[in-house]
């Protein structure tokens, strides 16, 4: 398993760091964890093709964690040769997946829509041909054979996932956005009857990470390797993630995702 962080920022674009997004490859397949943009142009960035794609998934609907799907959409329906080609996008209950419709088929009134590539349809919810929107709950919502995705309710708002990905013995926690204080931090990771799991990818945008509670339950966390992404440096300075690192030096390395990190299990 290979994951690829594509976007680290955290709520907007910053420099040098752009929105949500995260590839894990397995073998010649790769799965997408949130679309923040620019996530089409990241994708070829990286040398990721889009016919590798088994799967995208977005943990909640904030935008800076999808924004980045009206491009993709709108490259694979704009452009033959993806002709033949189907994605599906796993997407929480609530998600606004008539406004990208709109955006990318046009006429508010919904009396006809023009996809890019010049065909036309009639109806006032459109969908792509190329991809299909998912829904998902709780629990289990991925197995393809190779990779399954776990995804465990967290509180940052209505319908926010936590994904827990496995891949043969190899288990690796996205957090997502969690409630501020970690209120909702997945009890997978510190249950003493768990396996833990090889790698936990925790955000920073919205919890100091350097709270005793919080370097508390992070000493209690049973992982390998602990990465912070979607870090906001107004809550996170650099000095308060040093500080982090230094703290669970003797439990396991931290290191602070930058756009571009690639990590090997």
């Amino acid at each position: 398993m290979i994951i690829r962080f594509l976007g680290t920022s955290h709520g907007f674009c910053e420099k040098g760091r752009f929105c949500s997004s995260a590839a894990i490859t397995s073998g010649d397949r790769s799965y997408i964890i949130d679309a923040g943009a620019p996530i089409a142009c990241l994708l070829k960035t990286y040398g990721i093709e889009y016919t590798s794609i088994g799967g995208i998934f977005i943990t909640h609907s904030h935008s800076d964690h999808y924004l980045g799907l009206v491009e993709y959409i709108n490259q694979l329906e704009g452009f033959m040769e993806y002709k033949g080609f189907h994605n599906d996008i796993y997407v929480p209950e609530g998600f606004p997946k008539a406004r990208i419709n709109q955006f990318l088929f046009g006429d508010p009134e919904g009396k006809k829509r023009t996809i890019p590539g010049g065909d036309s349809r009639q109806g006032a919810d459109p969908e792509p041909d190329r991809v299909t929107f998912i829904t998902y709950h709780d629990g289990l919502i991925f197995d393809d054979g190779r990779v399954s995705i776990e995804a465990i309710p967290v509180r940052h708002m209505e319908n926010a996932h936590s994904f827990l990905v496995r891949e043969g013995d190899k288990k690796v926690l996205f957090s997502g956005d969690l409630a501020r204080n970690f209120p909702d931090y997945p009890a997978v990771l510190t249950d003493e009857q768990g396996g833990g799991v090889d790698l936990l990818i925790i955000e920073g945008a919205h919890t100091r990470l350097n709270r005793p509670e919080i370097i508390d339950l992070f000493s209690r966390t049973k992982t390998k390797k602990l990465i912070i992404t979607h870090c906001n440096y107004a809550h996170n300075t650099r000095e308060i993630i040093s500080e982090v690192k230094t703290k669970l030096s003797g439990l396991f390395p931290v290191e602070e995702a930058y756009d571009g990190l690639q990590i090997k299990l």
